[in-house]
């Protein structure tokens, strides 16, 4: 379970909802960048890569997390000191073999030098990406097709996030529309980017922590100062109810953080990046708390989010 999905559960999602700010959700923003293509999800995965490179390019003292592609080539194949080889986390028969089979230029293999194949592709995509972000973060005018390299690199590393997430494995994932690319740089062109900088903190992509885990996994495109930010590709100009509940969720988690590491960032505002309208909509964290029952409802969240977290070690536990 990640925040996604407990925030998903019924009895979670009665409880907050009170907390749900009450303004129009319509943006006052026009959509300017139309959808390329039906590549939804990678499209914004890519796009969160790209913008957060873009970003550290600008604000070179800005940290950033360990790409969530990273761990794919592992999750589909690792070798061990003292092991000829092993699976992590899944075996060959938990991914969709005729899939993995239908890669371009691949041939049957049995099931463990399937994996190690397919493993060492992975890999290959996450280093030729890693080389192509250090040297654009050097780049102090990229052009267009830099950035349109850069991209592609993007796309890659989306599909293999899937790996992570879900357990699953796009078989193009060497591959990059050149429509999705083209995509993501008419997003990129719009960018308001003093907004979505500060000065002296920059962290993208993090996590909260040791909170985090409490919820199986929570992790937020961007913290600039005291805000938290969400980049969001779709063209409705507007926000749903689920999106709100995440900024809480993510707000929630950067309480409990820093009350167990003072270092982490308190948090004030809370806003979501419209990538297609090139609109930052914020709000201050007072609009939540201000609230009568915030205080309860939070002490709630954590007391659910440690039962729900031991059950889920139980059956770790029960399962080994």
């Amino acid at each position: 379970m990640s925040l996604t999905g407990f925030i998903s559960m019924p009895d979670v999602r009665a409880k907050i909802t009170p907390l749900r700010p009450k303004m129009p959700r319509k943006i006052d923003a026009p959509l300017r960048v139309e959808p390329r293509s039906s590549h939804y999800m990678v499209v914004g995965t890519a796009f969160d890569y790209l913008l957060r490179f873009e970003l550290k390019r600008c604000a070179p003292h800005a940290v950033a997390e360990r790409w969530v592609a990273e761990y794919a080539p592992d999750i589909i194949w690792r070798e061990r000191e003292g092991m000829e080889s092993c699976l992590d986390l899944l075996s060959i028969e938990d991914m969709d073999e005729e899939k993995l089979l239908s890669i371009p230029g691949r041939e049957t293999y049995d099931e463990l030098d399937l994996a190690k194949e397919v493993s060492g592709h992975a890999r290959s995509v996450v280093e030729k990406a890693r080389l192509a972000v250090a040297a654009y973060l050097q780049n102090k005018s990229p052009t267009r097709s830099d950035q349109a390299a850069l991209a592609a690199h993007a796309i890659r590393l989306a599909k293999l996030d899937e790996m992570y997430r879900a357990l699953q494995l796009d078989p193009s994932f060497e591959d990059a529309d050149q429509w999705d690319v083209e995509d993501m740089l008419d997003m990129l062109a719009i960018v308001p980017t003093d907004p979505l900088i500060d000065s002296k903190l920059m962290l993208l992509n993090p996590t909260f922590g040791e909170s985090s885990r409490l919820v199986g996994g929570a992790d937020t495109d961007l913290i600039a100062g005291d805000m938290i930010v969400d980049f969001k590709t779709t063209k409705r100009g507007e926000m749903r109810a689920k999106e709100l509940d995440q900024l809480l969720g993510y707000f929630f988690l950067a309480r409990n953080q820093r009350r167990m590491d003072s270092s982490f960032p308190e948090i004030k505002r809370l806003a979501l990046y419209f990538c297609r309208h090139g609109h930052l909509w914020a709000l201050d964290t007072t609009t939540w708390m201000d609230h009568p029952e915030f205080a309860e409802i939070e002490t709630w969240f954590f007391k659910r989010a440690n039962k729900v977290h031991e059950a889920s070690k139980l059956r770790q536990r029960k399962r080994e």
